[in-house]
């Protein structure tokens, strides 16, 4: 006897369009108190919206007959809460209502979406030994360690013979 499939997804999550955390408290925050969204999310409602725009081609995934995508808003903040508070995958599914196996792919995709937008721009690799230097210098104005930056000394990696 063939096992009939009792749901697809459970019926909670169904209601992620009306009852889910973009739908309900983002919208509120951003309408009503942009420093509590902030706060939520580590960036204003205009930040949002910037980054929004940079990677909703990359993040954006179409509906089916079986089931309504999850937005390019929503898998955005999902990730920018999780990178905000580390909070875990299981108790971002409940207030986000997204199944955790959905959020354990979405965090990484958005991730590499918004690596891949920003990286020309912010993310800069040194291409000189001054440049090196002077990163090692902020570095150690900032945390007290002398020719270091990102775990490494400057001596032993970053010699101009090595760049």
């Amino acid at each position: 006897m063939k096992k009939v499939r009792r749901n697809w997804i459970k019926p909670w999550l169904t209601r992620r369009a009306d009852l889910g955390v973009c739908q309900t408290l983002l919208k509120e925050l951003s309408n009503e108190d942009s420093d509590s969204f902030r706060n939520f999310l580590r960036v204003s409602p205009q930040q949002f919206a910037y980054l929004l725009d940079m990677v909703k081609d990359s993040i954006t995934k179409c509906s089916t007959n079986m089931r309504t995508c999850i937005t390019a808003e929503e898998r955005l903040s999902l990730t920018l809460r999780y990178l905000a508070t580390g909070e875990s995958y299981r108790s971002l599914s409940y207030s986000f209502r997204i199944a955790p196996s959905t959020v354990c792919s979405i965090i990484p995709e958005v991730c590499d979406a918004l690596y891949q937008a920003l990286k020309d721009t912010y993310m800069k690799v040194p291409s000189t030994p001054e440049e090196w230097e002077e990163i090692a210098t902020d570095f150690y104005e900032k945390w007290n360690y002398p020719k270091l930056f990102g775990g490494y000394r400057w001596e032993t990696c970053c010699r101009p013979s090595t760049i």
